[in-house]
C-alpha cells in the first residue's frame, strides 16, 4: 500500500477590522485554522494548535496503515489455506515457497529450482516481502544469504526476472548504497547482515535458493 499523503494548503485573507484569518483547505470546505489580531504571541499559539493537529493525523494515518497491512496479511493467509503445496514447501498468497539449505552460485540456484518445476522466488509485493523475511529470521541459526529471483545482467540497474521480458516492480534494498551499481555485482539476495533487507552480490557468490511455485490458478 502506497503511504497517504495530506497536504495542508494555507491561504492568507486580510480582514477589514484589521483581523488575518488562515484558511486551511481540504476536502469540501475552508474552515478558519488560525486568526491573528497582530499579537505575535497569540499567532504561535495558533500555530501550534495547527502543528499539534497535523501530528494527530499523521498518527491516525500510521493506524489505518497498519490496519490495511494486517488485512492484506490475513488476506495472504486465507489464501495460504486454500492453496494445496507438497511436503516441505511452505504457502502464502497463492504460492508454494521451499527454503533450500545448501548453499550455491546464482545460476545453480535458478537450474534447481526449475528442476522442481519452480523459479527463484520473484517478490511482488511489501507483504510477500515480510512472509519471507519472517520465515528467515525465525530459522537462520548462522549467517546465511538466500537468493531474489532478478538481475540487472543486461542493463545496470535495471532489474529483470529470469525467463520473463519483465522488470521487477517491488525492492526492499537495504541501505541508499544498495545497489551498488557496478558490473561484477548483478544478482541480488536477502542479506541477513542487513536482517533480510535487499543487497546486490555477485552471482558467482553462494546463497541459499528460495524456490517459488505459483498456485493461484489451480
Amino acid at each position: 500500500m502506497n503511504s497517504g499523503i495530506i497536504l495542508l494548503f494555507l491561504q492568507f485573507f486580510s480582514m477589514t477590522d484589521g483581523h488575518i484569518i488562515i484558511y486551511g483547505t481540504g476536502g469540501d470546505s475552508q474552515r478558519p485554522v488560525v486568526k491573528w489580531d497582530g499579537e505575535s504571541g497569540n499567532l504561535e499559539l495558533e500555530i501550534e494548535d495547527v502543528k499539534e493537529d497535523v501530528v494527530s493525523i499523521n498518527k491516525q494515518i500510521g493506524l489505518l496503515k497498519n490496519r490495511v497491512d494486517n488485512l492484506e496479511t490475513r488476506k495472504g493467509h486465507l489464501a495460504s489455506s486454500r492453496t494445496p503445496c507438497l511436503d516441505g514447501w511452505m504457502a502464502y498468497g497463492g504460492s508454494c515457497y521451499y527454503f533450500c539449505s545448501n548453499e550455491v552460485n546464482y545460476a545453480r540456484a535458478d537450474q534447481y529450482c526449475k528442476s522442481l518445476r519452480a523459479h527463484l522466488v520473484h517478490v511482488d509485493s511489501h507483504n510477500e516481502n515480510i512472509f519471507l523475511k519472517k520465515f528467515m529470521q525465525n530459522h537462520s541459526y548462522s549467517r546465511r544469504h538466500y537468493w531474489i529471483g532478478m538481475t540487472d545482467i543486461e542493463t545496470e540497474n535495471v532489474w529483470m526476472l529470469p525467463g520473463e521480458n519483465k522488470t521487477t516492480s517491488f525492492f526492499d534494498w537495504a541501505n541508499s548504497r544498495e545497489p551498488s551499481c557496478t558490473r561484477t555485482e548483478n544478482c541480488a539476495r536477502f542479506a541477513q547482515e542487513h536482517n533480510y533487507k535487499w543487497g546486490d552480490i555477485s552471482c558467482t557468490s553462494t546463497a541459499r535458493p528460495v524456490c517459488e511455485e505459483n498456485r493461484k490458478g489451480e
